[in-house]
C-alpha cells in the first residue's frame, strides 16, 4: 500500500494516487508533496511550517498555478467549490455553467474565472444561452436574464420536463426530451406559447442552423439527421455512429466517429465533404476560429487541437479534460482526476 500523500500548501490528504491537483486550494500535487505530517513533538510546540498549515486558510476563489511537464508549460485557473458535467456557454463577457457542488445550479463568471455569482436556486438540467438570456430546464422550461433578473417560466406541465439539450434562434426553444416513452424534439416560443411537438424520433443532442434543427437520432443507431424547423423536411446527414456532442459551425458537422475507433470527422450539413482529420480517439469536442478542440482518449484524456483542414495537431494541456469549450481567449473543461472541477487556460492561439 502506497503512503500517504498530503498537498504541501494547505496539508489536505490527497485522496486519489492521479489527482494532479489538491481538491481543498488547487495546489499542483506532481513534486510538490509532502509525506505524511510529522507527528506533534513531546514539547507541545508545533514546527513553524506545520503551524502555518494548521492555520484556518481564507477563502481562495480562484488559484492561478504553473505547471511545466515536458516541454509544455500551461497556466490553469483553478475556480474553488466548482466542478462541472455539462460544458460551459458564453454570453457576451460571461461565462455561464451548472455548479456540481451546488446542485446543478445555474451560474456565471468573468472570462478570466473572477466574479462567480449564482443565478438562480433551482437544480438545472440542461441550458442554452441567447440574446442575453439564459433558457433551462428545471422539470420545467425557464428562462433568465443573464444578470439572474427577470426569471420567467415557459410552461408549466403537469408532468414537468425533462430536456437532455436545448437551442434557441429566432423566437423559439428547441429541445431533447429526455424522460419517458416519448424523447422526441419539442418547439416552443420564447414566450410560452405555441408548443408542439418536432418530430418522432428519438432525439439527443440537438443544434440549430439556418432553418433546420439538428440531431442525433438514437432510432436510427446513433446517426445525425436533421429537420426544417417547420417539422417537415426530416433526412439523414451520413451514415456515421455519433453517440456523442456533435459541434456545428459554419455549414460543417464536427464529430467524434464511432463507426471508426471514435476518430475526429467532419461533414458539410448537406452530407457531403467528409473528411478525417486524425486519427486520435475524441471526445467532447469543440471549436472556435479555425481549430477544433477535442479529449484525446489516446493520451489519458488530455486536451489536443487541430486545424480544421486536419494540420497542425498540438497537445494542449496535461490534464484528463471533459467537457471542453473554448473560445479565442481562454478553453475550460473539467478535470476529471479531480472530480471534474472546472478549469481554465488561457488559450495561446490567437
Amino acid at each position: 500500500m502506497s503512503e500517504a500523500r498530503f498537498c504541501s500548501n494547505c496539508g489536505a490528504k490527497i485522496e486519489y494516487e492521479n489527482d494532479m491537483f489538491c481538491s481543498q486550494c488547487g495546489n499542483p500535487i506532481e513534486g510538490e508533496i509532502d509525506s505524511a505530517p510529522e507527528e506533534k513533538p513531546a514539547s507541545g510546540k508545533i514546527p513553524e511550517k506545520k503551524a502555518r498549515m494548521t492555520k484556518k486558510l481564507p477563502v481562495i476563489v480562484i488559484a492561478v498555478v504553473l505547471i511545466a511537464a515536458a516541454a509544455l508549460a500551461v497556466k490553469y485557473i483553478f475556480l474553488k467549490g466548482t466542478a462541472i458535467g455539462y460544458p460551459v456557454q458564453f454570453s457576451g463577457d460571461n461565462v455561464v455553467f451548472l455548479n456540481k457542488n451546488d446542485n446543478n445550479r445555474l451560474y456565471k463568471m468573468n472570462l478570466d474565472g473572477s466574479g462567480k455569482t449564482r443565478l438562480d436556486s433551482e437544480y438545472t438540467n440542461c441550458f442554452a444561452v441567447e440574446g442575453g438570456w439564459i433558457y433551462f430546464d428545471s422539470f420545467n422550461m425557464y428562462k433568465i436574464r443573464d444578470d439572474g433578473t427577470a426569471k420567467i417560466k415557459l410552461e408549466d406541465s403537469s408532468t414537468g420536463t425533462w430536456a437532455g439539450s436545448i437551442a434557441v434562434a429566432e423566437g423559439w426553444v428547441y429541445y431533447a426530451e429526455d424522460y419517458g416513452e416519448q424523447r422526441n424534439i419539442i418547439k416552443i416560443g420564447t414566450d410560452g406559447n405555441n408548443k408542439t411537438r418536432q418530430n418522432s424520433d428519438f432525439s439527443i443532442n440537438i443544434a440549430l442552423e439556418g432553418e433546420y434543427v439538428y440531431y442525433v437520432n438514437v432510432d436510427d443507431s446513433h446517426k445525425i439527421y436533421r429537420i426544417k424547423t417547420d417539422g417537415t423536411g426530416r433526412e439523414k446527414i451520413g451514415d456515421d455512429k455519433v453517440p456523442g456532442r456533435f459541434m456545428l459551425k459554419n455549414g460543417w458537422i464536427y464529430y467524434s466517429n464511432e463507426s471508426d475507433s471514435s476518430r475526429l470527422y467532419k461533414i458539410k450539413i448537406d452530407g457531403t465533404g467528409k473528411t478525417k482529420l486524425c486519427e486520435d480517439y475524441s471526445q467532447d469536442i469543440s471549436v472556435s476560429g479555425e481549430w477544433v478542440y477535442y479529449s484525446n482518449a489516446n493520451d489519458e484524456g488530455k486536451i489536443y487541437r487541430v486545424k480544421k483542414d486536419g494540420s497542425g495537431k498540438a497537445k494542449v494541456n496535461n490534464v484528463k479534460s471533459l467537457n471542453i469549450s473554448a473560445n479565442e481567449e481562454f478553453i475550460y473543461f473539467s478535470a476529471e482526476n479531480s472530480g471534474g472541477k472546472l478549469m481554465v487556460i488561457e488559450n495561446d492561439v490567437k
